[in-house]
């Protein structure tokens, strides 16, 4: 478990290396961030704070709830974060909001939440430090999650210019993945909107304040992804289409090939078992030059169908 510890001073973000005992926290730090991959060592680390059981079950278990919780002296919520790096894999963070300070929860894998050389100035804008936590988780949502969708749509027009070019190197199991992998990360950005959309109306409430506007501009920002995730569902649903036409086509051909061959080989198979039988009055039987002529007739024929389905476009 890493633990670290934050005060805001004169419009700054300072580290604070020798941290205050538990009951000075409330005077001397504003923000206690804490990563680990155990919650339970993390619930076990904060039971001086005395957190009621439905508090507690909601750090342990954060993929059960998205919407924001209110305790007696402490508002809990959890959010998705999806994975640098993987980017259909997901991660929880969850801030306990206290009215003297803030506590975030997340996994050692994620990336810190705050820059403090980055936020130091923007910091200064805020009346109200819980909007300045919303509104910096919010913008870092929208920057891993755009940066994401940027690898997605990549993946999506390289595995369609593959299509074009090399059809045959596309399998169905690579298109199948795509539609699942896009699907999975449209629910993140969805679970994105519903957390901070319940975490902003419980903040803003009827408030038309500066800090509350900037904070709705965030959940704008993540209502917007979640858009641009839908059109990317829509072209990986376009992408499967395609391919399925494609491979429609080619095994179509491939059918019509096999078709052509049974024609051709049909009416010799007929002239085959014919002279097959063993009649005793078959005249043919008796020709000097009757089996080259019957090789030939069985030539003549296939050339005179395969101009005809040529004709026809049956090898188009």
């Amino acid at each position: 478990m890493e633990l670290r510890f934050y005060n805001f001073r004169n419009n700054t973000i300072d580290i604070i290396t020798e941290p205050p005992p538990h009951s000075e926290w409330g005077d001397k730090l504003e923000w206690i961030d804490i990563r680990s991959e155990n919650r339970a060592e993390v619930i076990e680390y904060l039971s001086f704070l005395k957190l009621s059981p439905p508090i507690i079950d909601i750090i342990l278990h954060p993929e059960d709830v998205l919407l924001t919780e209110v305790d007696s002296n402490v508002i809990i919520q959890n959010f998705v974060i999806s994975k640098e790096g993987v980017i259909y894999g997901l991660e929880h963070i969850t801030l306990l909001i206290f009215k003297e300070f803030v506590i975030s929860i997340s996994p050692e894998s994620v990336l810190t939440l705050i820059n403090p050389e980055r936020y130091e100035i923007v910091q200064d804008h805020f009346d109200d430090m819980r909007f300045f936590f919303a509104y910096i988780l919010g913008n870092n949502i929208i920057s891993v999650g755009t940066r994401n969708m940027v690898r997605i749509r990549k993946t999506l027009n390289d595995m369609k210019q593959l299509l074009i070019s090399r059809p045959d190197e596309l399998g169905s199991k690579d298109v199948v993945n795509l539609l699942f992998n896009i699907s999975t990360f449209s629910d993140i950005v969805e679970n994105q909107y519903v957390s901070l959309s319940s975490f902003t109306k419980l903040l803003v409430g009827d408030q038309r304040s500066e800090d509350a506007m900037k904070l709705q501009d965030v959940v704008n920002g993540i209502k917007e992804l979640a858009r641009i995730t839908e059109r990317l569902e829509d072209k990986a649903d376009s992408l499967r289409s395609q391919f399925t036409m494609i491979h429609q086509e080619e095994s179509t051909h491939k059918i019509n090939i096999l078709t052509i061959i049974q024609a051709i080989f049909v009416p010799m198979t007929f002239l085959a078992g014919l002279y097959g039988m063993n009649f005793s009055n078959m005249p043919e039987l008796g020709w000097r030059y009757a089996y080259f002529g019957l090789i030939g007739i069985f030539g003549l024929m296939a050339i005179i169908q395969l101009i005809f389905f040529k004709r026809n476009g049956w090898f188009e």
